[in-house]
Protein backbone atom coordinates (compact mmCIF):
# COMPACT_ATOMS: atom_id res chain seq x y z
CA UNK A 1 0.00 0.00 0.00
CA UNK A 2 2.53 2.70 0.88
CA UNK A 3 4.46 1.82 -2.66
CA UNK A 4 0.99 2.69 -4.39
CA UNK A 5 1.18 5.96 -2.78
CA UNK A 6 5.06 7.24 -3.28
CA UNK A 7 5.12 5.94 -7.46
CA UNK A 8 2.24 7.56 -9.59
CA UNK A 9 2.97 5.36 -11.95
CA UNK A 10 2.15 2.48 -9.67
CA UNK A 11 -0.96 4.26 -8.83
CA UNK A 12 -2.39 4.90 -12.06
CA UNK A 13 -2.29 1.31 -13.27
CA UNK A 14 -3.74 0.77 -9.58
CA UNK A 15 -6.44 2.39 -10.45
CA UNK A 16 -6.83 1.46 -14.35
CA UNK A 17 -6.98 -1.95 -13.33
CA UNK A 18 -9.56 -1.65 -10.40
CA UNK A 19 -11.61 1.24 -11.98
CA UNK A 20 -14.67 -1.20 -11.36
CA UNK A 21 -14.24 -1.72 -7.79
CA UNK A 22 -13.36 1.88 -7.26
CA UNK A 23 -16.66 2.95 -9.11
CA UNK A 24 -18.86 0.85 -7.00
CA UNK A 25 -17.28 1.72 -4.14
CA UNK A 26 -17.85 5.31 -4.65
CA UNK A 27 -21.48 4.69 -6.04
CA UNK A 28 -22.18 2.91 -2.33
CA UNK A 29 -20.88 5.48 -0.72
CA UNK A 30 -22.62 8.39 -2.16
CA UNK A 31 -26.27 6.57 -2.47
CA UNK A 32 -25.80 5.93 1.49
CA UNK A 33 -24.76 9.69 1.92
CA UNK A 34 -27.80 11.27 -0.23
CA UNK A 35 -30.00 9.00 2.10
CA UNK A 36 -29.05 9.88 5.19
CA UNK A 37 -28.51 13.77 3.99
CA UNK A 38 -32.24 13.23 2.91
CA UNK A 39 -33.36 11.69 6.16
CA UNK A 40 -31.41 14.08 7.99
CA UNK A 41 -32.93 17.36 5.66
CA UNK A 42 -37.21 15.81 6.53
CA UNK A 43 -36.15 15.79 10.39
CA UNK A 44 -34.81 19.73 10.30
CA UNK A 45 -37.74 20.43 8.28
CA UNK A 46 -40.54 18.76 10.65
CA UNK A 47 -38.61 20.12 13.40
CA UNK A 48 -38.92 23.59 12.46
CA UNK A 49 -42.40 23.41 11.39
CA UNK A 50 -43.04 21.58 15.24
CA UNK A 51 -41.12 25.26 16.46
CA UNK A 52 -43.05 27.42 14.25
CA UNK A 53 -46.66 25.94 15.59
CA UNK A 54 -45.16 25.76 19.01
CA UNK A 55 -44.28 29.60 18.46
CA UNK A 56 -47.83 30.32 17.32
CA UNK A 57 -50.06 28.99 19.88
CA UNK A 58 -47.28 30.53 22.35
CA UNK A 59 -48.12 33.74 20.85
CA UNK A 60 -52.31 33.24 20.92
CA UNK A 61 -52.12 32.08 24.20
CA UNK A 62 -50.13 35.01 25.29
CA UNK A 63 -52.37 37.39 23.35
CA UNK A 64 -50.04 38.73 20.87
CA UNK A 65 -51.14 41.66 18.74
CA UNK A 66 -52.98 39.95 15.47
CA UNK A 67 -49.86 41.46 13.34
CA UNK A 68 -47.31 39.43 14.58
CA UNK A 69 -49.82 36.14 14.94
CA UNK A 70 -50.47 36.73 11.24
CA UNK A 71 -45.94 36.80 10.30
CA UNK A 72 -45.82 33.22 12.65
CA UNK A 73 -48.87 31.81 11.23
CA UNK A 74 -47.42 32.91 7.58
CA UNK A 75 -44.65 31.43 8.25
CA UNK A 76 -45.93 28.26 9.53
CA UNK A 77 -47.74 27.62 6.53
CA UNK A 78 -44.74 28.24 4.07
CA UNK A 79 -43.00 25.25 5.94
CA UNK A 80 -46.29 23.28 5.02
CA UNK A 81 -48.34 23.91 8.13
CA UNK A 82 -51.18 21.90 8.54
CA UNK A 83 -55.09 22.37 9.66
CA UNK A 84 -55.13 22.17 13.36
CA UNK A 85 -53.40 25.35 14.05
CA UNK A 86 -55.30 26.95 11.05
CA UNK A 87 -58.43 26.40 13.29
CA UNK A 88 -56.47 28.25 16.16
CA UNK A 89 -55.64 31.05 13.94
CA UNK A 90 -58.78 31.40 12.45
CA UNK A 91 -60.52 31.55 16.24
CA UNK A 92 -57.76 33.98 17.37
CA UNK A 93 -58.30 36.09 14.25
CA UNK A 94 -62.20 36.39 14.96
CA UNK A 95 -62.11 36.54 18.56
CA UNK A 96 -59.76 39.89 17.97
CA UNK A 97 -61.38 41.17 15.20
CA UNK A 98 -64.36 41.06 17.09
CA UNK A 99 -63.06 43.31 19.74
CA UNK A 100 -61.93 46.09 17.55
Amino acid sequence: MNNILKDPLTTFLFVINHWSTILIFFGILSGLAKYFLGSIHKDVKQMRMNVKRLELIRAIDHQYSLEVVCQIYDEYISLGGNSYAEEIFEKYKKEQLDEQ
